[in-house]
């Protein structure tokens, strides 16, 4: 039994692992990174895609993305996932991405706008997603934290 649920462990590993390239934007994977979390097809208004999943070090997956997009793209993205515009409060969003992604980048956050959606379902929040956009550059952030 050990070792069927050691193969079954491994496997599903390998079936993830390359899911998302966090140092080469815009691939296939990162695209359906993408959609995944915002619920819509890249388009022309969205580039330099860079995704990052942590599913594996707790119980709560973290998925973060990159990306520069137009400011009709990011209303798009806004209105899909019922985001509202808030001033960000302090919290502990890099405590599980690796420093070496170096565009996930807390100064950027800072200075841009922030946006927040939380999924419930009977009561108890299931997704939270999160995004930063800075409109004078079109670079953006955006996390989704499933519980």
């Amino acid at each position: 039994m050990k070792k069927h649920l050691s193969f079954l462990f491994g496997l599903l590993l390998l079936c993830t692992a390359g899911c998302t390239d966090s140092r080469t934007p815009d691939t296939r994977w990162n695209k359906k990174a993408f959609r995944n979390m915002t619920g819509l097809v890249p388009d022309s208004g969205i580039k330099g895609i860079r995704a990052y999943a942590d599913e594996f070090s707790g119980i709560d997956p973290l998925y973060c993305m990159a990306f520069t997009a137009t400011p009709e793209a990011v209303a798009r993205i806004v209105d899909k996932r019922k985001m509202k515009k808030t001033v960000p409060s302090e919290w502990r969003e890099d405590f599980r991405v690796p420093s070496s992604i170096k565009w996930w980048n807390a100064e950027e956050r800072r200075i841009s706008d922030y946006y927040v959606a939380e999924v419930k379902r009977n009561g108890v929040t299931e997704i939270m997603y999160y995004l930063w956009h800075d409109p004078k550059t079109g670079k953006c952030q955006f996390m989704m934290v499933c519980f």
